[in-house]
């Protein structure tokens, strides 16, 4: 049996895709997953080092791009269309899974007219309109958050959860041995300028050198930047592009300063983190603020929105938090009522039950 996976473009899109690829091949032998993704996404670097085949449409976004890339980019949607049905018509798959990003819209749209299963996973909880305008023709929604649900059609949307890597869930928490508060800082895979600009401006804290440990993902953009200024400044800091072992880092911090993706919030739950969250102001329906009011309702984070941010009042804050080791515990219990242990189960088995729909065999 043979599913495939269409999406990418950021972590949060890739890496619940990895695990539902995963459980479905533990899940169904004689089985195959391959991936379609987009010609510049993450999934380039990450897919092929995890063993799974992937196969890419040259497609691009339209939002916030100037005329003469928007109508490259709608030329090359059509062109990504018909790329995707040889693709269909060669690889011949019981069922089409859209995780988001750009490759998921001309797969899923191809599949449904080829008479194919279709689902899409939606990750936040307000749906950009790629997915708004899937939802209406896939015959399955799955859903991170319950409140995403009224955008769809009632008979087609289920509650799963989203799934976390078993690489980041499978690590113990790891005793600090150097008696310094540990801050994780993540703005998603590819980093967050905003976030870096913030800490570049905090490693002039005498309390950040004296009392921190940082451990920052910058995105490659300012790396080399953020490094130096760390090392200038004598600040304890492990400074990474891209974390390959986020279970790593997840052990190691008392704290996680971060944007409000669903997948970085449903890795903080997995691993009961508490946090900071820092919600990306241009995201789709500012559905990342929506995405944290979950996590401040269930007292698992504390929010401070980017017009708020300044060095001075995030550090004010990190200080708060790390002399009030009851607080971090109660925020850490919090995070871990909101954690969806089978999601990535839960959409395995209704992708074959859809399957099963159709009168495949399931062995």
């Amino acid at each position: 049996m043979k599913l495939i996976i269409a999406g990418g473009g950021t972590g949060g899109h890739v890496f619940p895709a990895v695990c539902i690829a995963e459980e479905f091949i533990r899940s169904v032998s004689d089985s195959d997953v391959v991936f379609v993704g987009a010609v510049s996404g993450i999934e380039n670097r990450i897919i092929p080092e995890l063993g799974f085949r992937l196969l890419s449409l040259n497609v691009g976004g339209l939002r916030g791009k100037k005329i003469v890339e928007r109508l490259r980019n709608i030329k090359d949607a059509f062109i990504a269309v018909k790329n995707s049905f040889s693709i269909l018509q060669k690889e011949k798959p019981d069922a089409v899974l859209g995780v988001g990003g750009y490759a998921s819209g001309p797969l899923i749209l191809s599949a449904r007219i080829m008479k194919c299963p279709t689902a899409i996973h939606e990750q936040n909880s307000i749906p950009g309109l790629t997915n708004k305008i899937l939802g209406k023709f896939v015959d399955r929604v799955f859903l991170s958050f319950e409140e995403a649900g009224k955008f769809f059609k009632k008979e087609k949307a289920v509650f799963s959860g989203m799934p976390v890597r078993k690489s980041v869930i499978g690590t113990d928490s790891i005793e600090n041995k150097n008696n310094k508060f540990t801050v994780l800082v993540i703005g998603g895979s590819q980093g967050a300028r905003g976030l870096n600009r913030v800490f570049a401006e905090m490693t002039k804290s005498n309390w950040m050198r004296d009392n921190l440990k940082i451990i920052h993902q910058t995105g490659q953009h300012d790396f080399n930047e953020i490094k130096q200024l760390y090392h200038n400044e004598k600040i304890d800091a492990e400074v990474f592009d891209f974390i390959k072992n986020m279970g790593w880092a997840y052990s190691v911090a008392n704290l996680v300063i971060a944007r409000a993706g669903a997948s970085t919030l449903a890795e903080l739950s997995a691993t009961c983190k508490p946090s900071i969250l820092i919600p990306y102001p241009y995201a789709a329906g500012d559905h990342q603020r929506m995405n944290a009011d979950a996590f401040v309702k269930a007292g698992a984070a504390e929010v401070i929105l980017e017009k708020e941010l300044t060095p001075a009042f995030l550090e004010k804050r990190i200080k708060a938090l790390a002399d009030a080791p009851g607080m971090l515990e109660k925020m850490s219990r919090g995070a871990r009522s909101l954690y969806k242990r089978d999601a990535a189960n839960k959409i395995v088995e209704g992708i074959i039950g859809l399957i099963k729909d159709r009168g495949k065999i399931v062995v």
